[in-house]
């Protein structure tokens, strides 16, 4: 009797082998089953849920370690220089500026000369910008107009757009990919048990729900580019890792600023390399978009001297709202609120006056 043959596991392009990738095809089935359901209201419901959504990813993000890792192991200071020139060659403005590091919020931008308030101090061409646009001209264009996701969400488009653009080693994007920070602050990278630290905040419940809608999207994704014929020419179905399309969701989730198509139509989701570096204050919205020099430019928010940092307002949002999508709280925020959920019920006899009453104060009953 001859000998029996040992089936010989092959390793194909994406570092894989046919068992490995089954297995997490499997448990991305799992995950869109366990995210299909709707969200219960009650926190604790909340969190059952979010802990077996939970166990599943970390299942799938063991099986993918070491995969397709985003950036080699130099620093991120070791690519500003190249990051600098990019930005210089092709025709930002900012020599009133310089990026420098702070021991609280990282890197951030600031004044090498005196800047008057309103004075622009950065101006940035649409050239340089990742935007919905650009990822509808590059192999996403099917997608996009055929996926209901791609077609309706432009910050999900423009997150695969930016992690397809990740490894491309000739990326026009380059300079800018490299020194993008390598992990966020936002909920959707806490541990469990610091995801139960924010349990009794309205934190909470929001950073559960997003949490859930990643899972389910990366699932969704991960099906899509195997199977959709439109998805033929996109490179990323080979490389497409749960780690990696959260750090493309949260780049653009604390990264993205809106400005007009090339037609004029639309407002239209973008990356503005070197602005997005600036850190917030309270203050107004100084940011907007020039169309006769077709760049975004920024003014200064008051009189800033030499050494002094730039910043700017990123909008009437609450330190809850910072904290699940900026991934930073403000603790002299001047919009810092909280939401208080009131009802009333309609078999009240006081109803229509109650509700009147409301009305005047601008709220829903």
């Amino acid at each position: 009797m001859g000998r029996k043959s040992k089936k010989r596991q092959v390793k194909e392009q994406d570092g894989m082998t046919k068992s490995e990738r089954k297995e997490i095809q499997n448990l991305c089935s799992q995950l869109m089953e366990l995210c299909k359901t709707p969200t219960q209201a009650n926190p604790n419901k909340q969190w059952e849920e979010h802990v077996q959504i939970r166990s599943v990813v970390e299942k799938i993000r063991t099986k993918q370690q070491g995969l397709h890792r985003l950036f080699v192991d130099e620093e991120r200071e070791e690519n500003l220089d190249a990051f600098l020139s990019w930005v210089k060659e092709h025709g930002a403005m900012c020599n009133k500026v310089k990026i420098a590091k702070y021991n609280t919020e990282g890197y951030g931008i600031e004044a090498v000369t005196d800047v008057k308030e309103d004075d622009v101090f950065l101006s940035i061409p649409r050239s340089m910008m990742l935007t919905v646009e650009t990822a509808r001209q590059s192999e996403f264009g099917k997608l996009a107009e055929t996926d209901p996701i791609l077609k309706s969400m432009p910050n999900v488009l423009l997150a695969v757009h930016v992690l397809s653009e990740m490894f491309k080693p000739d990326s026009f994007w380059r300079p800018y990919l490299d020194f993008l920070p390598r992990s966020y602050s936002v909920p959707l990278y806490f541990n469990e048990a610091e995801m139960s630290y924010l349990q009794g905040s309205q934190a909470f419940s929001e950073s559960l729900k997003q949490y859930k809608n990643i899972a389910r999207q990366y699932a969704y994704f991960n099906k899509l580019f195997h199977t959709s014929p439109d998805a033929a020419d996109v490179p990323l179905k080979n490389m497409f890792t749960y780690d990696g399309y959260r750090w493309a969701v949260s780049t653009v989730m604390t990264r993205q600023n809106q400005i007009p198509s090339t037609n004029r139509k639309y407002q239209c989701t973008s990356l503005i390399p070197l602005w997005d570096m600036c850190n917030h204050t309270n203050g107004k919205i100084r940011t907007g978009y020039d169309l006769s020099q077709n760049c975004s430019s920024s003014l200064a928010l008051r009189d800033t001297q030499p050494n002094e940092q730039m910043l700017i307002y990123y909008g009437k949002r609450t330190n809850m709202e910072f904290l699940v999508h900026n991934g930073f709280v403000y603790p002299d925020n001047e919009n810092d609120g909280v939401t208080v959920q009131l009802g009333i019920s309609k078999n009240d006899k006081l109803y229509q006056k109650k509700t009147q009453l409301l009305s005047m104060f601008t709220l829903k009953s």
